[in-house]
């Protein structure tokens, strides 16, 4: 393996281990502020579990579809500008996976 694989495989996985290891303090009397409530005061066990079906289906249809629209952009323009565009998301998403984790790091 060359030596540029090898230090961006470490660095990744120590970028990994520092965002899992740290811990975030929310405050033992702090009430959150964005806690809903129902009638009877709490939100119940099958709403939860209803939104959050929801909304993970929600964020995969997301995904779904931008793939399945770059799949029917690859028919419809050249070559050399889907490899660009391609790059280019591929730029920003290693750009967006890396401030998160450098924001982390961050104390």
């Amino acid at each position: 393996m060359r030596i540029t694989t090898i230090v961006t495989i470490t660095f990744l996985l120590w970028l990994t281990c520092a965002h899992f290891s740290h811990k975030h303090s929310q405050g033992a009397n702090k009430k959150n502020p964005f806690s809903r409530s129902t009638k009877a005061g709490k939100w119940s066990k099958d709403d939860l579990f209803l939104y959050g079906m929801l909304s993970g289906t929600a964020v995969s249809l997301i995904g779904f579809v931008a793939a399945f629209l770059l799949l029917g952009l690859r028919k419809i323009i050249s070559e050399n500008i889907f490899g660009s565009l391609i790059q280019v998301l591929f730029a920003f998403s290693c750009g967006a996976l890396l401030g998160e984790a450098l924001i982390h790091i961050l104390p």
